[in-house]
């Protein structure tokens, strides 16, 4: 049960339907005596999310969505075994693992059948969720609660540079530079990637260079594979991140990519792209082609000892902030497409 001091009920925002959204009172949820309280003071609102609120993707309703979550410890369950302790800060991890599943006991924790889409709640719009300590971790004094929410969406990218294979020192092109591409741009530097950034949005590219870019490239204006060789010696790019839909972009992917190279498709189509390939640019220049879902929750400690470091440049990423009340709003801002990260401030 939780501490006695603590509230009965919380305010939460419900998805009820489609682009439906309510705030209500939910009880305060049950607390096992393994697991520990958090109160969650930040969440993003991620294509995840919104894919669920326009109903482009489906998910049971009514439900609490939200991961990409920060918080503080409001309770330890008798039997946590954990060093963590109310009134710690910490960045949490919603997608839990069973660890006994098919998946799980192949290393793939990211597929487990009890993560997003299986049985488990989100819960990141919430005041409080309830969670195995294992899905807590500490942030560091320098992390704002706001920087917190971006932990998620790093070990998402640390496993994508993981699936990449590429060296310090290689040329990776990211197409794409909304939120995500821009979190592959920081994380692949942090790394020693020399990153080249691709988008046909000036201002987004414009945040690209703040961030240390070493080339930008419009497809609009620009020859962006001539431009790649030009960069490594006519070898192309070691390895090309693929973070922006469609088939355009995918086929932008296939001509920068060099002989050896590996594309990872880190980015989601909704609906569904159909593209064709000419088998023999794999099979000639030895390509790679994968894709990349999540993270396990080894990359989620990684990336955390990333973003406890401070070496990653997070605050242009944080576009606004609203209330819960003011929910539609951002999702509205959100869906317009002109933003990186809207949050919203669950509780203070």
């Amino acid at each position: 049960m939780p501490h006695p001091s603590l509230p009965s009920t919380m305010r939460a925002l419900v998805q009820t339907g489609v682009r439906q959204l309510e705030v209500m009172e939910r009880p305060l949820p049950e607390l096992a005596p393994h697991e520990i309280l958090v109160q969650v003071r930040r969440c993003g609102i991620c294509t995840f999310e919104q894919r669920i609120y326009t109903g482009s993707k489906d998910f049971p309703l009514p439900t609490i969505t939200g991961h990409e979550a920060s918080g503080v410890v409001a309770a330890v369950g008798p039997k946590a075994r954990t060093s963590l302790q109310v009134g710690d800060r910490v960045a949490l991890d919603l997608l839990d693992r069973c660890g006994e599943c098919y998946y799980c006991r192949r290393g793939l924790g990211n597929h487990c059948v009890y993560g997003f889409g299986g049985k488990r709640q989100l819960g990141g719009f919430g005041q409080y969720v309830a969670i195995h300590p294992r899905q807590a971790f500490k942030l560091a004094d320098g992390i704002s609660l706001e920087e917190g929410t971006l932990a998620e969406p790093i070990a998402d990218v640390v496993r994508s540079i993981h699936r990449g294979n590429g060296r310090a020192g290689d040329v990776a092109l990211v197409i794409g530079c909304g939120l995500m591409g821009q979190v592959h741009l920081v994380v692949g530097r942090a790394w020693g990637l020399r990153v080249i950034a691709v988008d046909v949005n000036q201002r987004r590219l414009a945040t690209a260079r703040q961030l240390g870019a070493e080339a930008v490239y419009n497809p609009a204006q620009d020859n962006v594979a001539a431009a790649v060789n030009a960069l490594t010696s006519g070898h192309g790019a070691p390895v090309v991140f693929l973070v922006a839909p469609g088939a355009q972009a995918a086929k932008l992917a296939l001509e920068a990519v060099g002989i050896g190279g590996t594309v990872v498709i880190y980015t989601a189509n909704y609906p569904p792209v159909e593209l064709p390939i000419d088998l023999n640019l794999l099979h000639y220049k030895e390509i790679t082609l994968t894709g990349t879902e999540s993270r396990t929750a080894q990359e989620f400690a990684q990336g955390m000892e990333l973003l406890n470091s401070g070496m990653l440049q997070l605050r242009p990423l944080l576009s606004a902030f609203y209330a819960l009340e003011a929910a539609d709003d951002a999702f509205q801002q959100a869906l317009a497409g002109d933003s990186y990260r809207v949050i919203l401030r669950v509780s203070e």
